[in-house]
């Protein structure tokens, strides 16, 4: 596949910085990488161009189709595109997630292997399990969109 010159991929095994990169661009998309979250975090646009636990309409651009990808990622890319991640939102998301999500359903992602596709499942966010934890419960509440 011919990649135009102004687009850089950054493969597993390179060592440049990504981040480095990512606060440089104008734009920046994901296929399911932390990157995305990690972007969107540090308020950049981010077009999803496959399925994100993290894809949510106020973090996240995400298309429907390859044609709506492109337009999308091409308007922000030449600074056309006006949209902003909430970042507040982001930040809260990454707690509900990492912090609680995991540990009150028992799913250690980050110490054990990942196998596809019966892991797959971990990557979604399904119904959570009933807590009383107040708090735990309205940030759910607040992701099951």
């Amino acid at each position: 596949m011919d990649i135009p010159p102004n687009v850089v991929v950054i493969h597993p095994e390179d060592r440049r910085n990504s981040y480095g990169l990512m606060r440089k661009a104008k734009v920046v998309t994901a296929y399911t990488s932390s990157i995305g979250l990690e972007a969107a975090l540090e308020g950049k646009a981010v077009v999803i161009a496959g399925w994100s636990h993290y894809a949510r309409e106020k973090v996240t651009l995400n298309p429907k189709t390859a044609e709506e990808y492109f337009e999308v990622l091409g308007k922000h890319a030449r600074g056309q595109g006006t949209f902003k991640p909430d970042v507040e939102f982001a930040q809260k998301y990454v707690y509900w997630y990492y912090k609680l999500y995991h540990r009150l359903n028992n799913t250690d992602l980050h110490n054990r292997p990942f196998h596809a596709p019966e892991d797959s499942r971990y990557f979604k966010v399904p119904q959570v399990t009933p807590t009383r934890s107040p708090e735990f419960a309205e940030l759910a509440r607040e992701f099951q969109a």
